[in-house]
């Protein structure tokens, strides 16, 4: 005779829903936030970001929490980017003195200065068009620096000996670019006519490769801007001697341009003389020096073909970071799965060649996980010299893991370039889905009887449980009730009957009110 309210019959909590996800790294119960960038955002500028958000919100976490950021992926970039500036600037030191040993200090400053300069146009111009300073950019600023000093060592080459033969250096420089303007014209065209198609290669490979021949194109167009205007009026600026009878001295030193070839052949010896022989007789036969080339030419491209080692795009590398899919089928619960993967952490962890590891299980991996994955496991390795080669660690992973019963342990190791996926990949279709099943049992088996395969996946549907209750309706309606109220009693041991939702104030979303029976009676 009186009312019956769910604090009478029931215990009232706030808690957690179930998981469905477990996280640990390094074998300890984690919090994990996996932090992604946006396509085309910039990684470096992101990872400082996220950062300096961490430390700002650090002072309201328990002191008990420790936080650590692994896997950070800007750290690659940033030693990869170094490692580009440090190369580009090895290679302008290395033009600079290769210049400063053949045409002096003044020639080779001036020269100099057309490689700062061509670099500093071209990357305006790339920035100006949009595109990002990138690792394809700098490595071809790394081909570009042998390319664009050509064009101001002519000129400059040329305006000293004006200079020497009596010419001011504001003549000497102003006919040096004049006269060889359309030599230095025509090798810069060639160039870039060879790298012109490069700009239309098609598909996903021609997308990340574009940047080669756009920063090519604009450096090398830059440095015929310097060679031909800016060297020239640097060198104008330069204290000189002027000669009033330059002009006469200079078509002097040009008519006695052979004989003077005539006595350097005489007086050459050694290497020289060698040389100087050579180009006499190639002179002599040049057509049976273009068959020669011709042949070489051929003759090298058959000889690769025969005994190269063939062509690959992006070859493999050493990696930073690993990772394990732990493949298991079967109907199994959160708990169940994390238990699996905890056994395979259990047998890795004591392995001292790893920084961090990333243990990830249960229900929701990811939209791009195969159905059988039940976790993961990510793993990051120390740095390379500390260290065996990737391949020998996941080797003794295969071997450490191999005895667990249920379970299938894929290593799979960080791809250079673009994504590809496994080396060998088999579509089946069929116009009848229901044979498809049967083909891929068979399809593995062959595989599996043929052997030399390793880590075999197929994306069929993982075998389940069903559950039936069957209703005695006879039986039901004698103790009065009906199958609506056996449904009720079911759900109450699975994730219980929804009651309502409430907004409480510390929450953004609304909290589902929920009534289950307590966990010890959660059974058949």
């Amino acid at each position: 005779q009186r009312t019956v309210t769910f604090q009478d019959i029931a215990s009232i909590k706030r808690t957690y829903k179930d998981p469905d996800v477990y996280a640990r790294l390094n074998g300890n119960p984690a919090i994990a936030l996996e932090i992604s960038k946006r396509t085309g955002a910039n990684i470096i500028e992101v990872v400082d970001a996220v950062n300096a958000l961490v430390r700002a919100e650090q002072v309201n976490w328990p002191t008990n929490m420790q936080v650590t950021i692994t896997q950070d992926n800007s750290e690659q970039v940033r030693t990869m980017l170094n490692d580009l500036v440090n190369n580009v600037a090895i290679a302008v030191l290395l033009v600079m003195v290769v210049i400063l040993a053949t045409l002096g200090l003044r020639s080779a400053g001036l020269v100099g200065l057309s490689i700062p300069g061509s670099f500093l146009s071209g990357i305006l111009i790339i920035n100006m068009i949009g595109y990002s300073m990138n690792i394809v950019v700098l490595f071809s600023l790394i081909m570009a620096v042998g390319m664009l000093v050509d064009g101001a060592i002519v000129v400059v080459e040329l305006a000293e000996r004006n200079m020497d033969n009596g010419y001011s250096p504001k003549l000497a420089f102003t006919e040096a670019a004049k006269r060889m303007s359309w030599p230095i014209i025509a090798s810069t065209a060639t160039t870039l006519a060879a790298f012109m198609p490069l700009l239309f290669w098609p598909g996903l490979v021609g997308e990340f490769m574009k940047y080669l021949p756009v920063t090519l194109l604009v450096t090398l167009s830059a440095s015929l801007v310097m060679a031909l205007l800016f060297v020239p009026t640097f060198g104008a600026l330069l204290r000189g001697k002027a000669d009033s009878n330059g002009d006469q001295m200079l078509k002097a030193a040009e008519t006695d341009l052979l004989q003077e070839a005539r006595d350097t052949f005489t007086a050459a010896a050694g290497a020289s003389r060698v040389y100087l022989q050579v180009l006499t007789s190639a002179l002599n036969h040049p057509f049976k020096v273009l068959l020669f080339a011709i042949a070489i030419l051929v003759g090298t491209i058959q000889i690769y073909s025969i005994f190269g080692k063939g062509v690959e795009f992006f070859p493999s590398v050493e990696p930073e970071v690993a990772q394990l899919n732990i493949h298991a089928r079967g109907d199994l619960a959160v708990l169940e799965r994390d238990a699996l993967v905890r056994e395979v952490e259990q047998r890795i962890l004591d392995m001292d060649e790893y920084e961090s590891v990333y243990s990830r299980s249960g229900m929701r991996l990811g939209n791009d996980v195969a159905e059988d994955i039940i976790g993961r496991i990510q793993l990051q390795f120390v740095d390379w010299e500390l260290r065996r080669p990737a391949n020998e660690i996941l080797d003794e992973v295969r071997l450490r893991t191999a005895d667990l019963a249920g379970i299938v342990v894929e290593p799979e190791v960080q791809e250079s370039g673009i994504t590809s996926g496994k080396p060998i990949q088999l579509e089946l279709s069929a116009a009848d889905p229901d044979l498809l099943p049967e083909a891929v049992k068979i399809l593995r088996a062959g595989m599996e009887s043929l052997g030399g395969f390793i880590d075999i996946t197929d994306n069929l549907p993982l075998p389940g449980i069903d559950w039936r209750v069957e209703v005695d309706r006879q039986e039901t309606a004698r103790y009065g009730t009906d199958i609506s109220t056996i449904g009720s009693a079911i759900q109450l041991i699975t994730n219980g009957i929804m009651l309502g939702d409430y907004r409480p104030d510390n929450a953004d979303d609304e909290v589902d009110i929920r009534a289950r029976f307590p966990e010890h009676l959660r059974n058949l």
